[in-house]
């Protein structure tokens, strides 16, 4: 978790294995692109490419947005708030309307219809009294608005039937928190966009149907910013979305291919699931073990690269310049680079909302304490605030108390992530280029092994003990 979110220059275009085409480094590509013809084929490829991981409805819904967006650029913002309200749409329906019954589809529009009124109001009266009152730390406010609401819907005597619509509405509000979470924190920029604006950029439609908890990419303020201008920029922009879209799926049939290697029999090595290990406490040889947890945090990283890393696609076929969700992060140095590198919009999303208040208001005359009780607050609290409202329908289902006691062992990860992040900070030291081969590979080798360990305890679920992970660590070392 560093002060300064580290970035990467768009100028450069990232790191792409050899076996993806450079076709953002060639200048008469790049010329091609920005034409009619060039737009139609790098669409074409694009939607083929995107038909094999996405449902037809919502397919031909993205791809018609994307279209329009890319021969209509003078009025992307407003085609994003059309494409984002439609897949919202079209998601419940993929959800809720052809497996269930119409009665949860209208549950589903009248719960998405309140969020996002509710979101419209909050932003209004953010703007309107945007320094005094309750609207001088909107996000905590939001927050603790939140948690009431939650709350009274959990302990409140209701009719039952009105009580399930509130809870389900209450779960619909987690996927869009963050992202009016952002939209406050652009209530005072001076080229703010408008209400309807901000609209299009809660729970965009390039992430709603997969990933609307976090958000991609980030707020309306780091949207324009990223927005591309002109054609050429769009044509580069485009051409490094259908790139990662490609090394998307050459990740995602490494991983299947990993996959049936690490689990299926007769011919892969016919390892245990890790969660199965750990819930039933029957353990085999602790190297099998280890070729569990291995496998486990192998399929993690590049389940993450594969999800991400297509939102951002598609983003950037939006027109907008986004940086990639993961980026080569077993190549990280420190525990605090990972953390960059394997998740970037959730360590953005924690260093935005917790970890820069901590690290402006408080321990100023401490460097190194204010640092890390900075990080503490984003990787540590900021993390189990974000999965525990994220898993908010927990507390309907076992109640208030023993949702918060059985996020025990969550609670352990994050401090342990929090207190490694933060004394990798201390401590880290630039690695020169100049280093050996060792020099490298000595370093990363130690993040791995650290990430691999804490992976035992990233663990949301209420239905573990603490003990049942330890003794699986313990375990790794034949010392139970």
């Amino acid at each position: 978790m560093t002060k300064p979110a580290p970035r990467r220059s768009y100028s450069t275009g990232g790191w792409t294995p050899r076996i993806i085409p450079q076709w953002d480094k060639n200048p008469k590509l790049v010329v091609q692109a920005a034409t009619r013809d060039g737009k139609i084929a790098l669409l074409g490829l694009f939607g083929l490419l995107l038909f094999v991981r996405t449902p037809l409805p919502l397919w031909l819904w993205t791809m018609a947005v994307l279209v329009t967006m890319s021969f209509l650029p003078g009025i992307r913002r407003n085609l994003l708030t059309v494409g984002t309200l439609g897949t919202a749409i079209l998601a419940g329906y993929v959800k809720y309307g052809q497996a269930g019954p119409r009665a949860v589809a209208m549950v589903y529009g009248t719960a998405l219809l309140t969020v996002l009124l509710f979101g419209l109001l909050l932003f209004t009266i953010a703007v309107k009294w945007a320094r005094s009152g309750a609207m001088k730390r909107p996000v905590l406010t939001l927050n603790l608005v939140f948690v009431a609401l939650v709350y009274a819907a959990a302990v409140m005597p209701l009719p039952r039937d009105f009580q399930r619509e509130i809870q389900f509405t209450l779960v619909l509000l987690t996927d869009y928190l963050w992202y009016f979470a952002y939209s406050l924190q652009d209530r005072l920029a001076p080229e703010r966009d408008s209400a309807l604006r901000q609209l299009g950029t809660w729970a965009p439609f390039w992430a709603t149907a997969t990933s609307p908890g976090t958000p991609f990419c980030k707020g309306a303020g780091y949207l324009r910013r990223i927005e591309a201008k002109t054609p050429e920029e769009l044509a580069i922009t485009q051409l490094k979305g259908v790139k990662l879209l490609m090394w998307c799926l050459v990740l995602e049939f490494t991983s299947e291919l990993f996959t049936k290697v690490a689990y299926q029999a007769p011919w892969g090595l016919s390892l245990t699931d890790l969660d199965v290990l750990i819930q039933t406490g029957r353990l085999p040889a602790w190297y099998l073990c280890w070729g569990s947890l291995l496998a486990s945090f192998t399929h993690t990283v590049l389940s993450m690269a594969v999800w991400g890393n297509t939102i951002v696609a598609c983003c950037r076929m939006a027109g907008f310049r986004a940086l990639r969700n993961t980026y080569r992060p077993l190549q990280a140095a420190s525990i605090a680079e990972f953390w960059n590198r394997y998740y970037y919009y959730f360590k953005e999303l924690l260093v935005d909302f917790f970890f820069y208040p901590v690290y402006t208001r408080y321990f100023k005359r401490h460097r190194r304490l204010r640092m890390f009780a900075a990080t503490l607050a984003a990787a540590t609290f900021g993390n189990m605030i974000y999965h525990f409202f994220r898993d908010i329908d927990l507390v309907f289902q076992l109640g208030p108390w023993k949702a918060i006691t059985g996020f025990r062992v969550y609670a352990l990860y994050t401090l342990a992530l929090g207190c490694g992040i933060g004394v990798s900070q201390m401590w880290q030291q630039r690695v020169s280029a100049l280093q050996s081969w060792w020099g490298r590979v000595l370093p990363a080798t130690r993040v791995i092994a650290f990430f691999c360990l804490l992976h035992i305890f990233d663990y949301t679920g209420r239905d573990h003990s603490i003990a049942q992970h330890m003794r699986f660590l313990l375990h790794l070392f034949n010392l139970v």
